[in-house]
Formats: C-alpha cells, structure tokens, sequence
C-alpha cells in the first residue's frame, strides 16, 4: 500500500480538493458500522485475490482474517489509506485489548498517545 504523504499534507493544508461533492477532504472513520466479517463469511476467500475499498481498513482485515491470500484497496480519498495502513500496523503490534481500546471510543480516549508510539517502533 502506498501512502502518498504530499497528498495527506495537502489536504491538510487546504490546497488539495477530491471532488466537488467533497469539502476539502473527506472524513474517515475508526470503524465501519457493518458487520464486515458476517457479509465475508458468506465468500470463500481462502487463498483468494480480493479487491476492497480502503475505507476504515475493517473490510480488508476481515479478508485477511477470513484466509484471503491478498488483499488491494482502492479508495477516492488519499486519508483511508493512511487509515488502513494504521490499523494493519496496529493489527500485527498491539494484542486484542490494546488495539481495541486504540480505536473505540471509550471514555473518549482514542488513538492514545502512548499506544501509538509502540506503532511507531519497527
């Protein structure tokens, strides 16, 4: 996955626009507000090749958990990469409790400083 930093940097500078119908940049989101993983088990994505809109980055996690060899996103807006890459690193550096306070809202303490550092280690 290729995360374009300028673009990200742009936007946030306000020189960038997507579309029209977009503001200056569109919002994403921690999390997807569908059951991911109930629609994909319907599929048969073992060794499979799957194309996923980047999005919250839920729908390609599923895939690869649900046993998809790999896994290309596409998505309108340059930030739901960064997103995905994100959760991905966060996937394979934090244990379950960790990540799952990391990106829920729990007494409004998400994407806490100091569990984002142990992401910042390679």
């Amino acid at each position: 996955m290729d995360i374009n930093l300028e673009i990200i940097k742009a936007i946030f500078e306000e020189r960038f626009e997507l579309y029209d119908t977009f503001k200056k940049y569109g919002k994403i989101y921690l999390n997807t507000t569908e059951n991911i993983k109930g629609i994909l088990e319907g599929m048969n994505l073992k060794d499979r090749k799957v194309l996923s809109v980047a999005g919250s980055g839920d729908q390609a996690l599923n895939a690869y958990f649900l046993g998809a060899e790999v896994v290309t996103l596409f998505d309108i807006n340059p930030l739901a990469f960064a997103q995905a890459e994100l959760k991905f690193t966060a996937a394979q550096k934090l244990d379950y409790e960790e990540f799952y306070k990391f990106f829920l809202p729990l007494n409004g303490c998400t994407l806490r400083h100091e569990v984002y550092k142990k992401l910042s280690i390679t």
